[in-house]
């Protein structure tokens, strides 16, 4: 969803000092998210850090990880915006083909691509998916890792800001982001709350997501 300048402007106000910004979604065979520019620029404007998060279309019939991928990144660079990094969500195990070889394959294919396009993909995931979707693969190059831990909608069904429930899994054995939250209304904008780590401290951070 498209959050204003003053949504942001509010939520900075409130301590929280990056967004984490969708710009790709898996609607049809794949497609970018219009939102995604204008929220960068906001949140930017806003005094935010700014961090950028595709939702890959990850159905057999779609098109390959690093088509996607490269239109993610184009997309956000033709927009004037620099990044270096992508985090890559890897959640709904519904949404993935049944096959977890595939699914592998298919994540394989962006990490390759990745490098040519001079940004580093990072992953969005929790224990359960992971294992749901790839089998619980740990073959893959270590990237950062942001997990989520909640257990419904909204401010009742957040978890803590810590990482203390965080378990290893999938080669990793720790995280730099965790989503504690989701669908919390706030500053007139749904948004999931995560801690994010920085230099081994946790601060807060926000997530924009298009859910309500």
């Amino acid at each position: 969803m498209a959050s204003t300048l003053q949504s942001f402007q509010c939520i900075r106000s409130l301590g929280y000092q990056t967004a984490f910004v969708r710009i790709y979604q898996n609607i049809g065979a794949g497609e970018n998210d219009l939102n995604g520019p204008g929220n960068l620029l906001n949140a930017n404007a806003a005094g935010m850090g700014i961090e950028v998060y595709m939702t890959p279309q990850s159905q057999p019939t779609s098109k390959y990880c690093a088509q996607q991928l490269y239109e993610a990144y184009t997309f956000v660079t033709n927009s004037g915006i620099r990044i270096v990094s992508l985090w890559f969500q890897v959640t709904s195990p519904n949404n993935w083909s049944p096959s977890q070889l595939e699914n592998r394959n298919f994540i394989q294919s962006c990490i390759n691509e990745a490098p040519s396009l001079g940004i580093r993909l990072q992953i969005y995931t929790n224990a359960y998916e992971w294992q749901e979707i790839t089998g619980g693969w740990t073959g893959h190059p270590l990237m950062n890792l942001w997990y989520w831990d909640y257990n419904g909608p909204g401010p009742s069904g957040s978890s803590s800001c810590t990482f203390s429930d965080f378990l290893p899994f999938g080669g990793w054995t720790n995280a730099q982001v965790k989503k504690y939250a989701s669908l919390v209304y706030m500053c007139g904008t749904y948004v999931g709350l995560n801690c994010y780590s920085v230099n081994k401290d946790a601060t807060n951070a926000i997530t924009f997501i298009s859910e309500a």
